[in-house]
């Protein structure tokens, strides 16, 4: 259904209700019947005598699909297409689980949020830097496909490194690489990838690297860092998972002037005179920064509103079916303790 279009009434009353019984207001008057019109003739034998389109899809409702789109991070563009239909018929405890899992996943966390740290909450597809409970810095980030699962960890930035170099993955190099080249004889060249003497591939550093200009390392097991990315159209997207593994920020150059602050030779504008040169180098953090990536669901923000994300990879709805086969809680295992 589309604002401004014409729909029976008892379909926008229905929508009305179903989004008023979770808080979101659309009045009434968003759907005005239509103007009497003019008695037919009576209709033939085998016209179809479907209900008429006599409500308008108005701009009082739309606006509260609006919120709700954005509240599950859809597009908020009002239209009640499929994503958003399949949203609006999820029942409660889909709500109800995600929230449980993100309180635990707060509670599991709690001891490692405090001083200065950097949040990236994978399915919420975003980054904040807290000192404190004060939030400083904020911005999208891309995280992974559901084949390409960023995991949860957490470790410590220690250096940046300026215009970085891709030593591609055996596993993206055969799967996505090698055959590009197949089928073009001029890809390696034109985006600056070259073959050492064991036949790894590397991507030199340039606007066409796919770790863009800036690399925030933070060593661990799994090869997963931050970096910068030449596709800046992807952060329009509001559900973000078109990585493999890796996070790719959007304010690249915001995050390294931050992280770089208690430096003094490394203003904004220095981070960006570097980028210009095109030349390669390590920029050791002046004190590491912890860094946590955590799979919270569902959140409350700053204006109070309830936000529940995808379950990209299905932690929420796994955790359930686990918990479906063990035995009840008794009233100690209920206890945990509050989130301070």
């Amino acid at each position: 259904m589309k604002p401004g279009e014409r729909y029976e009434c008892s379909r926008l009353e229905a929508l009305e209700k179903r989004l008023a019984a979770e808080g979101y207001r659309g009045s009434t008057d968003s759907a005005q019947p239509a103007p009497a019109a003019p008695k037919a003739e009576a209709p033939k034998a085998g016209a179809n005598t479907a209900a008429t389109a006599d409500c308008e899809y108005g701009p009082t409702l739309a606006s509260a699909v609006n919120d709700f789109q954005y509240d599950r991070y859809l597009v908020s563009d009002g239209i009640v297409g499929g994503q958003t239909l399949r949203q609006l018929v999820k029942p409660v405890a889909d709500v109800v689980s995600k929230i449980d899992y993100a309180l635990q996943r707060w509670r599991a966390n709690a001891a490692n949020l405090s001083g200065a740290y950097i949040l990236v909450n994978i399915p919420t597809f975003e980054l904040a830097v807290y000192e404190g409970r004060r939030e400083v810095l904020r911005m999208p980030v891309i995280v992974g496909l559901p084949d390409w699962e960023t995991p949860e960890l957490s470790d410590k930035i220690e250096y940046i490194v300026i215009n970085p170099s891709w030593n591609i993955p055996k596993s993206i190099a055969d799967s996505e690489v090698l055959p590009k080249r197949q089928k073009d004889k001029g890809y390696f060249e034109r985006e600056g990838i070259v073959a050492d003497g064991d036949g790894m591939l590397s991507q030199k550093p340039g606007p066409r690297n796919p770790l863009g200009r800036l690399k925030f390392m933070l060593p661990n097991r799994q090869d997963i860092y931050l970096h910068d990315t030449p596709g800046k159209q992807r952060f329009a997207s509001p559900a973000r998972a078109f990585s493999h593994g890796c996070i790719r920020v959007e304010k690249p150059v915001d995050l390294a002037a931050y992280l770089l602050k208690d430096d003094p030779q490394w203003s904004k504008e220095r981070i960006q005179s570097a980028i210009d040169s095109g030349d390669s180098k390590d920029v050791k953090l002046p004190q590491p920064m912890p860094v946590h990536l955590l799979y919270i669901p569902a959140l409350v923000s700053e204006d109070g509103r309830l936000r529940v994300a995808p379950d990209i990879y299905d932690k929420v709805g796994n955790a359930r079916d686990e918990s479906a086969s063990e035995p009840a809680p008794t009233e100690e295992d209920e206890f945990l303790p509050d989130w301070p």
